[in-house]
């Protein structure tokens, strides 16, 4: 390789930077990370080693650089998955399917279910994290 590296972009996040490398890819740039196994391995030297280095040829500095400022920029949209089933069913309020479950604590009745010994079955609480509605179920 007689081409020089220059470094476009430093993370201290290894899920991020094999991010940026797998869109620089998808790009078409050739793409290498520095001292990407030394953070992954000892994150706490991630500050010591200046984080993961996202280097690419001098050649193709400018134009790499440009793509992960414009992919930094992005907006990210979140919407709403309508069709979420969780397996509990539909809220009473709002028939929606994304309930979340909840075991509500026993105190020391928990501890000896614990040890095996039964004295009370733990209710389960669903909460619809849509509406907001919680129903205990029997």
């Amino acid at each position: 390789m007689s081409e020089e590296l220059v470094t476009i972009a430093t993370t201290y996040n290894i899920v991020e930077a094999e991010f940026y490398k797998n869109q620089l890819e998808a790009e078409g740039f050739e793409v290498y990370l520095a001292d990407e196994n030394i953070v992954g391995s000892f994150n706490l030297l991630a500050n010591a080693v200046g984080g993961i280095k996202i280097k690419v040829p001098s050649e193709d500095a400018e134009d790499a650089a440009a793509f992960i400022e414009e992919l930094g920029s992005a907006e990210i949209v979140e919407e709403e998955m309508e069709d979420a089933d969780t397996g509990y069913g539909e809220c009473e309020k709002c028939q929606s399917r994304d309930l979340s479950p909840y075991r509500e604590a026993l105190g020391a009745k928990g501890i000896l279910l614990f040890f095996g010994i039964p004295l009370v079955k733990p209710k389960l609480k669903l909460t619809c994290n849509i509406c907001g509605y919680e129903k205990i179920e029997k």
